[in-house]
């Protein structure tokens, strides 16, 4: 029989031997039907209570109405100053009650027995304590999200710190508040099907709002077919036409989409929990949706272990991308001070023993799982007292490899077995791995239940999980590595057994088990399974996933025996396509470096032209790229009667990576590879060519091209497969708009920008238009919200992997700096850029020698600009950053008074007088070129030029709106008439520039104009 025990929660104590309830040690008058209604939902804790049930023990031979189990529960809320719905009594719509609380059972005290009371504390009674900080945090944001802010958390610490209690007890106070939980948990490494932690959130939404997920896009791109089966639709829709490149994307912004909807019913917690276990795709979607869910009420939370000690981590890469993000809010949970340990046992054993404390706070280290095992005993006669007596003599232990090591042989043998399967496991699959019977294995498991180790939840009587990690873990570090070969394989074929004939649904187990098992099982079956989960992970756009199954096929590979090399390079092939549909360009140039290398070897010229030509992204926006070069050459040489859309394709590359060294020759080559696409008439290798013919024209001499160019690539981008490089090119010839100022025409082409994207649009194209809207705020003064707009792009920049995302970044906070007049930070920022040896390094070498003339280091700006123009002005090479270089580095000759080089200037830059110095695509306007020919012309002592084009700057910087650039003019232009002797026309324009500053939030531009203004 069991024993009567005191509950203790809250403040309260439910005594069942003495049949009263307690509440701050005093004796709450209480009817007898309330009181017992509290002894049965507290006993049953651990379930929900159907109403019929509580009904029939409460008044079991009585007939009464539901209304009476309605007002004893009102009564039990009233005695127990519960909250009602948010509280510990909660109510589940025509289901029943169940009791939510940290509960301690306390044995009454035998007269005459030493030691304390007994408390026998199950895991889920554990109080909660030393986490009131981080909860107040992530209650906040919650309050946030309520209001329609998103909210972001990353909660990080190391195995067993409570991560999964916190987010346990933030998600009983949102659902006390009306908000929906969406939980999910990764599973461990590759054995995890791809978006399998986004299928839990979504089946449970799927479960309470059914029209949330009626979203176009969600199912007809398939990416959660064969985990949600119930999204099945009759006729797919559009998406399930659409190129590779865009259909993820689709499905991405489908399930923001699905989130947002549900949503704007009730405030949405997502919590995403293990990082570190989860699979790259689902981690590429909480990326998306970290950066797309603005305005929404959704609150995301994900947990995951740190350090995590895992290769390849690939939460490594998420986290970092996450932290671009400025809600998100980092949380690193702690193991618990003594202090706190003090508190805990308080709470566990009614009264204060710190000596207790200090001995459980040595032993465990303060790691709440430890802890929780240690007090396990506390209550089994006399322990407490015991744990001291020994107190010193005890050294810090390792609760989980005790509690393994307590089990027995047999057990230990069992539990390392169902650890190859996973954190959670069937007593089939657990017995087979082990190969024991299932009746032993039971008996087995139930000890391990006992001791702890594992958990079987009440609603599956046939499965288990592991109480933490940290037990399964150490269960899998006892198999010696002969043993693990031995048990994967024995799981991969009970799989194969128990899914016969439908091995699709459990493929990416499979390919993972047989991997695993590569050292005694069978490479043929293990490469076979491999290359099914990667054509499946393909088909559910899972990119990254697909590339881990491509890397267990290459393992595979090196087991067989006489495996032919054509097929390892047929694998890099499709690995190196897995990286670039994933816009993870490190592992598409690791993967198709391989692919060369092994082309060449087997004397493949096709498949070495495919790889080349993989290996040079033309998305790039023409970084200097010496290995690609080489790889594309040699592919020309190889090909002998080469087919024409191969020749087509290197020749764009050859032309493309050419701009950079030897633009003459990169335009001849161009030109040709243009005449053999159109002869083609293949829309996706004109687009390429087109935009690279574009590129390489860029600068003052061929604006009249780039815009027929324009016209032509309007045509090719409907039918081609990707369109970021006709966007870039919209988004080009607008800036040559802006340097002609034609800003009507810029915004139009903007907009333009928008429409060819696509929707949704691709992730580069996004990035694209961001950078050059960044740019365009910056121009126009908009530097209240620039900021952001910074370092949105750079999250998005980060996540595609663009080798310009850092030097957007950092040519956009220079820029601000200037704008804002922020010396010291501006000369900081140009510092790291005088090493490259690519980029505009003219334009980087002008800016500093202004910042550092303004700082007053006249020397070291000399130096800077005399690096610049070392080879003299005609070597700076004129393309598309020519005009905007020259007028920087003008206006650093006007700085420094240099009226030697000043005529050279003025004859170059002259004809362009009209333009305006914009450097591409980030947008960063370095005024009018007059502006720099009035300084010049100053100089030189001719003030009726210098006037004339000061005037001229003036009206054009006014047509353009550009703000910010009026502002530093007008300061410049009150100097120079101050010199001539218009002082009071020099103080109208300082006025007009300390307001324009105000307005702009430019207090150090302000200050400067107003002192000036005296």
């Amino acid at each position: 029989m069991r024993p009567t025990v005191i509950y203790r929660f809250g403040a309260c104590e439910l005594d069942e031997t003495a049949g009263e309830l307690r509440r701050d040690g005093q004796v709450v008058a209480i009817q007898p039907k309330p009181l017992a209604l509290l002894r049965v939902l507290i006993g049953e804790r651990h379930r929900i209570v159907a109403t019929d049930e509580l009904l029939d023990r409460l008044w079991p031979d009585e007939a009464v109405t539901p209304n009476s189990l309605t007002r004893a529960v009102s009564v039990a809320r009233v005695a127990i100053g519960d909250s009602g719905r948010s509280g510990m009594l909660r109510s589940y719509t025509r289901r029943g009650y169940r009791f939510h609380g940290d509960v301690v059972e306390i044995e009454p005290a035998v007269p005459g027995a030493a030691g304390e009371a007994s408390s026998t504390v199950a895991p889920e009674a554990m109080p909660f304590v030393g986490r009131s900080e981080v909860l107040a945090e992530l209650r906040a944001l919650w309050d946030g999200t309520c209001r329609g802010r998103p909210g972001l958390a990353v909660v990080a610490g190391p195995a067993g710190v409570g991560k999964t209690r916190l987010t346990e007890a933030l998600e009983a106070e949102v659902d006390g508040r009306g908000g929906l939980v969406l939980r999910g948990r990764a599973l461990e490494a590759e054995g995890e099907p791809a978006f399998w932690v986004w299928a839990q959130m979504l089946r449970a939404l799927h479960g309470v709002d059914p029209d949330a997920l009626a979203v176009p896009g969600l199912a007809d791109t398939g990416e959660l077919l064969p985990l949600m089966p119930e999204l099945r639709v009759e006729e797919p829709g559009p998406a399930a036409s659409l190129p590779e490149e865009q259909r993820r994307f689709v499905f991405f912004d489908a399930v923001a989409q699905a989130l947002r909807g549900a949503a704007t019913r009730r405030p949405l917690l997502v919590l995403f929990e293990d990082l570190h276990w989860a699979d790259a795709a689902s981690l590429r979607l909480l990326e998306h949706l970290a950066f797309e869910l603005e305005g929404a009420s959704v609150m995301v939370v994900a947990t995951v272990r740190d350090p995590a000690n895992l290769p390849d981590d690939p939460s490594v890469r998420t986290r970092a991308v996450l932290a671009r993000n400025q809600r998100l809010v980092n949380l690193v949970l702690s193991r618990l001070a003594p202090g706190e340990v003090e508190e805990l046992v308080e709470r566990l054993l009614g009264r204060p023993r710190p000596d207790l404390a200090r001995t459980l706070h040595r032993r465990t280290d303060g790691l709440p799982l430890f802890l929780r095992e240690a007090c396990r005993g506390l209550g089994e006669g006399g322990a407490a007292d015991a744990a001291l007596a020994g107190d010193l003599a005890l050294p810090r232990v390792d609760w989980v490899k005790e509690a393994l090591a307590g089990l027995g042989e047999a057990c230990g043998k069992l539990l390392g077995a169902a650890s190859a399967v996973g954190r959670e496991f069937s007593l089939p699959h657990a017995a087979a791995a082990a190969e024991i019977a299932r009746d032993e294995a039971l008996d087995l498991l139930d000890d391990a239940v006992r001791a702890g180790v594992l958990e079987a939840p009440p609603e599956s009587p046939t499965r288990y999980a592991f109480v933490h990690d940290l037990f399964r873990e150490a269960a899998y570090e006892t198999l010696a590595p002969s043993a693990r070969a031995r048990t994967h394989l024995r799981i991969a074929h009970h799989l194969e057994k128990q899914h016969a004939g439908d091995e699709d649904r459990v493929i990416a187990e499979l390919a993972l088990h047989h991997h695993r098992a590569l050292a005694v099982g069978d490479p043929e079956r293990a490469l076979a399974c491999a290359s099914a989960a990667a054509g499946r992970a393909f088909e559910a756009h899972a990119y990254e996933q697909a590339a881990v199954h491509g890397r267990q096929a290459l393992a595979a590979l090196d087991h067989a025996e006489g495996a032919p090399p054509d097929q390892r390079l047929a694998i890099l092939l499709e690995l190196g396509e897995a990286a670039r549909l994933a816009s993870e360009r490190r592992a598409r140039r690791r993967y198709l470096g391989e692919a060369l290398d092994l082309a060449r070897r087997l004397d493949r010229p096709q498949d070495f032209a495919i790889a080349a030509i993989g290996l040079c992204d033309l998305a790039e926006w023409g970084a200097r790229d010496d290995i690609g070069r080489a790889a594309v050459v040699e592919a020309l040489e190889r090909l002998v009667d080469a087919p024409p859309e191969l020749e087509a394709r290197l020749l764009t590359r050859l032309g493309y990576l050419d701009a950079v060294l030897d633009r003459e020759s990169s335009e001849k080559v161009l030109r040709r590879a243009a005449e053999l696409t159109r002869e083609l008439g293949e829309s996706d290798a004109l687009e390429e060519v087109l935009y690279a013919l574009h590129l390489v024209l860029g600068g003052p001499d061929g604006l009249d091209e780039r815009l027929a160019i324009l016209d032509e690539l309007r045509g090719t981008a409907a039918a081609a497969r990707d369109p970021v490089a006709s966007v870039t090119a919209v988004l080009d010839v607008a800036g040559d708009r802006l340097q002609l100022g034609e800003l009507d025409d810029a915004l139009a082409l903007r907009r333009e920008a928008d429409t060819m994207a696509g929707t949704p649009p691709h992730p580069r194209t996004i990035w694209n238009r961001r950078v050059f809207d960044t740019g365009l705020a910056l121009l126009e003064g908009r530097l209240d919200e620039v900021e952001g707009r910074i370092e949105e792009a750079f999250a998005l920049g980060r996540r595609i992997e663009h080798p310009y995302a850092q030097g957007c970044l950092n040519a956009h906070r220079t820029h601000l700096h200037a704008q804002r007049v922020e010396r010291e930070a501006l000369v900081e920022s140009l510092e790291p850029a005088l090493a490259a040896s690519q980029g505009p390094t003219h334009w980087v070498r002008a800016r500093m020698s202004q910042a550092l003339h303004a700082l007053g280091d006249r020397a070291r700006a000399e130096r800077v600009y005399e690096e610049a123009l070392a080879d003299g002005l005609l070597a700076i090479p004129r393309n598309l950053r020519w005009v905007v270089t020259l007028t920087e580095l003008a206006h650093s000759a006007a700085d420094l008074g240099d009226a030697e080089r000043a005529p050279e200037f003025i004859e170059t830059l002259g004809p362009l007088a009209h333009h305006h110095a914009i450097l591409p695509m980030v947008v960063c306007y370095g005024g009018p070129v007059a502006w720099a020919l009035g300084r010049l012309y100053a100089v030189l002592g001719d003030t009726e030029e210098a006037l004339d084009h000061h005037e001229a700057a003036l009206v054009a910087v006014g047509r353009l709106g550009a703000k910010p650039a009026e502002a530093h003019l007008r300061i410049g232009y009150a100097k120079l008439l101050r010199e001539h002797g218009k002082a009071r026309e020099a103080r109208e324009h300082l006025i007009r520039a300390a307001a324009l500053a105000s307005d702009l939030g430019a207090p150090e531009l302000e200050r400067v104009a107003t002192e000036s203004a005296g």
